[in-house]
């Protein structure tokens, strides 16, 4: 899709398509105007794997570059959390979804790593992100943006 897009566009003089993680990405001095990690960090499990992932994305932008993270968020273990997936269940219920199919997307939804705001503004921090704010949320997912200090 990726490529289709590029072609329709026009881009593809200008873009290099690599499937891969971060560390496939050539060795370079050259370094991105923004940066976006979309619905990735909420399938690393470790904290210190989300830890290495931020901090290689920081090592390849300038001060001021701005990054958007977005990524399920929550801790596990409170109520808080527990209860937004119940009110994200109820949606796809109201909306006429099958009770089984559901509480099969639930045990999906429970199987992402889930990490807490407060341990997401410190992953962001710790790499050199500073001005953290959260732009966007919903039931189960949030996004920040801030900018490489």
């Amino acid at each position: 899709m990726a490529q289709e897009k590029v072609h329709t566009l026009g881009l593809k003089n200008r873009t290099k398509l690599i499937q891969g993680t971060i560390n496939d990405l050539p060795a370079t001095e050259t370094t991105f105007d923004a940066v976006s990690c979309i619905l990735v960090l909420q399938f690393i499990e470790g904290y210190e794997q989300k830890r290495a992932l931020i901090k290689q994305i920081r090592k390849r932008v300038s001060t001021g570059t701005p990054f958007v993270l977005v990524t399920a968020y929550g801790d596990r273990n409170s109520n808080e959390l527990q209860q937004r997936i119940e009110i994200w269940k109820s949606f796809f219920l109201d909306n006429g979804f099958d009770q089984t199919k559901v509480n099969g997307m639930g045990k999906t939804i429970m199987n992402l790593s889930f990490t807490p705001e407060d341990q997401l503004i410190v992953l962001l921090e710790e790499a050199g992100f500073t001005n953290v704010t959260r732009f966007y949320s919903t039931g189960l997912f949030g996004g920040w943006m801030c900018e490489a200090d």
